[in-house]
């Protein structure tokens, strides 16, 4: 993708190319968890609860935007969504590094988003870090799976 023709532009107002006009949903387990600086949600889902045995990939609730924003609706029942999973480790989630939390067996919607900021196995914590740069981002929908 970082050889895509036409070149995925890195600007904010930057359309998304074909291979990312689509929603998926996927169950998984979210590992860890933070919270960033322009309020986005970051997390690290994997395919197994257990954790030495996961695959990971970045999913990503998005900020609020302006309420009068066509997609503020959405964002806001997804943020919702997670914080009322979430509620007793969000004081964890305010930090500079990801906390780790008790593995949390989740099915999230989304957009696929190829992140062209950040190549495959940056984000996360040393050696749990996804091993591509496609994330669910922003996540829509949030719900336990269990």
């Amino acid at each position: 993708m970082r050889h895509h023709q036409p070149p995925i532009s890195a600007s904010a107002s930057s359309s998304r190319i074909s291979e990312e006009q689509r929603n998926v949903s996927v169950d998984g387990w979210i590992h860890f968890a933070k919270e960033e600086d322009d309020h986005d949600y970051h997390l690290i889902i994997g395919t197994s609860a257990e954790l030495s045995e996961a695959s990971f990939m970045n999913a990503e609730i998005s900020g609020l935007p302006p309420h009068n924003s066509r997609s503020f609706d959405s964002l806001k029942a997804a943020r919702d969504s997670f914080e009322d999973i979430c509620r007793d480790i969000l004081p964890q989630l305010k930090r500079s590094s990801y906390a780790q939390i008790t593995p949390l067996h989740v099915r999230i919607t989304g957009s696929l988003f190829y992140d062209i900021d950040h190549a495959a196995g940056v984000v996360g914590p040393t050696g749990h870090r996804a091993k591509s740069a496609w994330e669910i981002h922003p996540i829509i929908a949030i719900e336990p799976a269990d």
